[in-house]
Formats: structure tokens, sequence, C-alpha cells
């Protein structure tokens, strides 16, 4: 699926095991055919996250997850974005 997409067809990335006291900046993304898109939160600012669930399973403690899909992408583009690359970019990136 391509970055343009990615409002209007379906699919379901899930960010899990998320150890907000193990880290104070996380960087996630999502791979579409054309593209990387990069998101960045603080960690004090992920329980905010549409969906955020700290119950990610049973004797959970500290860690929880969150979705980005077409209902939810609109809201990590707004608030959380931080880069869009290529393949290419991202290859030069890796290659250094």
């Amino acid at each position: 699926m391509a970055v343009s997409n990615a409002t209007t067809e379906s699919y379901d990335c899930n960010i899990q095991q998320v150890k907000r006291s193990e880290f104070d900046v996380l960087y996630y993304g999502i791979f579409f055919r054309d593209a990387v898109v990069v998101f960045r939160a603080e960690s004090k600012d992920i329980p905010a996250m549409p969906g955020y669930s700290d119950k990610q399973h049973k004797g959970n403690h500290g860690e929880g997850q969150f979705h980005i899909s077409s209902e939810t992408y609109h809201w990590h583009r707004k608030n959380r974005f931080y880069t869009e690359l290529t393949y290419e970019q991202l290859l030069g990136y890796l290659s250094k």
C-alpha cells in the first residue's frame, strides 16, 4: 500500500511491548510500498495516543501498546510526524 492510501485502505500496525520507563523518546514508523514514515513521541505523551493500552497481557507491568491504522494514521501524522523517507534515502542512511 502506498502512503497516499494510508487513510483509505485497511491495515493495523501494532506497536507493542512499549516500556515507557526505559526511554525518553520513541521513534516508530510504518513501511509503506513507496516510503517509510517515521514518528516521534516522548515517553510521557504516549498514554494520550489514541487506543493506547497498558493492559497488554496478564501480569503486564510497565508496558503497553498502541495501534496505527487507517483510522488513527491522521492523528499520528498530525501530532507525531518526524520524517518521511524514500527507500533510497533509508538505504543511504543505513549504508553510512
